[in-house]
């Protein structure tokens, strides 16, 4: 199992303390199906991913995403003596390390003489999950910083050196404060993977409808019920202010489109929680973001490797625990709820260890279950077989038309078990019509997706 983090393609590394693997080894060799766990560290930030016109020519873009695929290239090679399988390799990660993994199914258009992965789980991300790929925001903000250091030069070729000759130790300052007057919540948005390049052939979109993209994998992918919530702003009260927010995440979204996706996401179908100034339109927006940024990406890569390679095994699943509650809630923040990075303690094991304070029994339970579900998958290509597993958990898809039938696990909280994405009155959460707008050619255009 090699792992890829996440962090918006700007922070982040394997060795923090919540991609400890100790327990999801450990308890999936007692489960009867052990693991050999591999992390990997990859450049972010402008160091893994500024882009400029002699980059591209030097097929120097997307540096972080060349690391992931070293990396991988080196569990082929030496896996082996470690008593691994180099045949039964499975990638995984969360937020940008899912569309990481989505990354590497799509890597050179899926012209590949040899796969160097059988199996894919993508928690909270997905290949179109990425939004600003296919603009220039990395070119822009790479000339920006390259300003600041007074390497604007005649050509690109000699503001690339001019930015290679200056010691890392210099740069790495200034590189940080940039990256946090573009996003100062996080430093995020500021250089990010570039398409088209060679590693990124066309928008990640593009690829998948054209079937661009490593054929015969196994996918288990899925997201948080509250993916969205970190995301959101709590100063939304309007219709007008979603729209508005809308417009700012996605410029080339049309005010038909907005109006449209407005009217699938009812403010009336959200809650007030006046407790905590919260409307019912911070949610609206919260779940819109989930949806684009995370759930309608998943679905949109099941469809695609459903049509694509119909013998391989599909699951979904939608985590609806967490054991950030109690924190949450004494933050005053209990909106938050099940949130983006809510798996990470529970995919890891780390509900006894790390989280011992304020995990429930329940959370203890789950924590033990997904793990070993992770893990099964990874040997099996099955995340419900062998001991410790979730149970009941079926292929997503049914045939291999990779239509607009689904199912999808929603593991952990009240409801838990198999529920069904399509078309009928049961349809969860109204997904399969929402999705089928944010996966529509229109609007991946307008989104740039």
């Amino acid at each position: 199992m090699v792992y890829i983090f996440g962090g918006g393609f700007a922070i982040g590394q394997i060795y923090d303390s919540a991609y400890d693997p100790s327990m999801l080894v450990s308890g999936a060799s007692e489960d009867g199906h052990p693991v050999i766990y591999v992390g990997m560290n990859y450049r972010v930030g402008f160091f893994g991913f500024a882009s400029s016109t002699e980059l591209n020519a030097t097929d120097s873009l997307n540096a972080g995403l060349l690391d992931q695929r070293l990396a991988l290239e080196w569990v082929q090679q030496h896996i082996s003596a470690f008593g691994g399988d180099p045949e039964n390799v499975t990638i995984f990660g969360e937020s940008v390390g899912a569309t990481s993994v989505g990354f590497q199914m799509t890597a050179y258009g899926g012209e590949i003489s040899k796969p160097l992965f059988q199996k894919a789980i993508m928690q909270s991300g997905a290949p179109t999950a990425d939004i600003g790929t296919t603009s220039n925001s990395s070119t822009v903000h790479t000339s920006e910083l390259a300003g600041l250091v007074n390497c604007t030069l005649a050509t690109s070729a000699e503001e690339l050196a001019c930015l290679r000759s200056i010691p890392l130790s210099t740069l790495l300052p200034i590189v940080i404060e940039y990256q946090l007057s573009v996003n100062p919540f996080s430093g995020f948005d500021a250089f990010i993977p570039v398409a088209p390049s060679t590693f990124i052939p066309d928008s990640t979109s593009n690829l998948l409808a054209s079937g661009r993209f490593v054929p015969n994998i196994d996918i288990m992918t899925g997201w948080n019920e509250n993916d969205g919530s970190l995301f959101a702003s709590t100063s939304l009260t309007s219709d007008s202010d979603v729209a508005h927010s809308l417009a700012s995440e996605f410029p080339g979204l049309s005010e038909q489109s907005i109006q449209n996706a407005l009217a699938l996401y009812p403010a009336s179908a959200f809650p007030n929680d006046l407790a905590i100034n919260v409307t019912s339109q911070y949610f609206r927006a919260s779940q819109m973001t989930r949806d684009y940024e995370f759930t309608c990406p998943s679905v949109l890569m099941v469809q695609a490797n459903a049509r694509k390679s119909g013998s391989t095994s599909n699951y979904f699943f939608v985590l609806n625990q967490t054991v950030f509650a109690t924190m949450y809630a004494e933050e005053g923040a209990s909106y938050w709820a099940v949130s983006h990075f809510s798996d990470i303690p529970y995919v890891f094991n780390q509900a006894a260890t790390h989280y011992g304070k304020v995990s429930t029994a329940s959370d203890l339970k789950l924590s033990a279950e997904m793990s070993s579900s992770w893990a099964s998958f990874a040997t099996y290509g099955n995340p419900s077989k062998g001991r410790g597993t979730l149970p009941d958990w079926l292929d997503a898809v049914t045939g291999s038309d990779g239509g607009n039938e689904y199912g999808v696990l929603v593991v952990g909280g009240p409801d838990d078990g198999m529920r069904n994405i399509g078309t009928s009155e049961t349809d969860y959460e109204n997904l399969a019509t929402r999705c089928a707008f944010w996966n529509s050619p229109d609007i991946l255009a307008q989104t740039g997706l």
